[in-house]
């Protein structure tokens, strides 16, 4: 089951009552303490950049609110992640919020885990062809991972529909492909939709690179 990160921007800051209530609501286990970034100095630990507070568990997903950044995340298993921006919608309903009115954009993230693709290097080469062969060094170089997105890049008006895969060869194996994606949009609905069906644009794509297998 891939592992997912959902991030959930607020237009504005969101209380902390709001969030206590939030989570109580959606029978989601408490778990209020920061999540904190720190480096080891000479001089002792230093904190870097403001705390991300955990505020709960729902199931294998933990949900996280970065206040600076007026940010809501949610760390785990597709399906738990699903499932918990489900139980958020109703219990903000039960609030008098509505979600998508509260939210600027959300922002699904992959992070980087091994799916089963067959002979990756050699069907990425056999798919994705350099119209001009580059040599340095006497060396002839090829197609070793390949990035994929919808735009060219993720500013402006692209923002909001930013939609960006990479895949790269796990160099112990000749049948795993490490992918990594980002992928935003501005309704709940959307994202929900988008996470349900992320199995079948994964093999999609590994299809269409001329792979096979399922993910890990």
């Amino acid at each position: 089951m891939l592992e997912v990160v959902v991030s959930l921007k607020f237009y504005l800051p969101v209380g902390e009552k709001v969030l206590v209530e939030t989570v109580r609501l959606a029978g989601f286990e408490e778990k209020v303490r920061p999540l904190e970034a720190s480096l080891n100095t000479p001089f002792g630990k230093v904190r870097i950049g403001a705390p991300i507070i955990q505020i709960a568990q729902c199931e294998s997903a933990s949900i996280e609110y970065h206040g600076e950044r007026n940010m809501l995340i949610l760390r785990g298993k597709r399906d738990s992640v699903i499932g918990c921006i489900e139980k958020l919608v109703e219990s903000l309903e039960k609030l008098g919020y509505n979600l998508d009115d509260a939210i600027d954009y959300i922002e699904i993230f992959v992070p980087p885990q091994p799916l089963r693709f067959k002979n990756f290097i050699e069907s990425l080469r056999q798919n994705i062809r350099l119209v001009n062969p580059i040599e340095l060094e006497g060396e002839v170089l090829n197609v070793w991972s390949v990035s994929l997105s919808n735009a060219t890049n993720p500013i402006g008006k692209n923002f909001y529909n930013w939609f960006f895969v990479q895949l790269n060869p796990d160099i112990y194996a000749k049948d795993v492909a490490n992918i990594h994606l980002i992928k935003r949009t501005k309704r709940v609905s959307d994202c929900i939709e988008f996470l349900a069906k992320l199995d079948a644009l994964i093999r999609g794509i590994i299809t269409n690179l001329g792979g096979g297998g399922d993910e890990e």
